[in-house]
């Protein structure tokens, strides 16, 4: 997918290329977290839970440059989760979150999803807004994410 000089392609979530960027989105939760970041708390997937055909894992590129990230992976049945999202600040403001959640939703479709589903934390107030505009309503918690304290459903069309 190409939009803006900027591509979003699938990638193996343990290449160093993917693990580079998701150290950058760590580092970012570690300054605005209070108390800082612990992916272990975090509800970790599974080794396998972004590799086709449980999930895909996405990079975003511009530039010559990994700048930002997403994750889904099928839950049960007809329902995925969007997990680890993250652009750069390079980025930011740009459309390119919203174009890498829409991109997330068709892979969700793919692995014969109808339904969304992601958490997020207080302090992500800029993704709580991009969810809200891309139709995604709060509901009850549905994991034990210590960090989370907003979830949020979509029925895919």
């Amino acid at each position: 997918m190409t939009e803006q000089n900027f591509t979003i392609d699938s990638e193996p979530y343990e290449s160093s290329e993917a693990q580079n960027v998701l150290a950058e989105y760590v580092a970012e939760l570690e300054q605005r977290f209070p108390g800082g970041f612990d992916t272990a708390r975090a509800a970790p997937p599974a080794k396998d839970a972004f590799i086709p055909p449980n999930g895909v894992f996405l990079l975003v590129r511009a530039g010559g440059r990994a700048l930002g990230c997403g994750a889904v992976r099928r839950r049960e049945s007809g329902i995925a989760e969007i997990r680890r999202m993250w652009i750069s600040p390079a980025l930011r403001g740009r459309g390119v979150g919203k174009a890498l959640l829409a991109a997330l939703e068709e892979h969700a479709r793919e692995l014969g999803c109808t339904e969304v589903r992601l958490d997020t934390a207080s302090e992500l107030t800029e993704a709580r807004a991009l969810y809200a505009k891309a139709g995604y309503r709060e509901v009850p918690a549905y994991n034990d994410n210590s960090y989370a304290a907003h979830w949020f459903a979509k029925t895919l069309g």
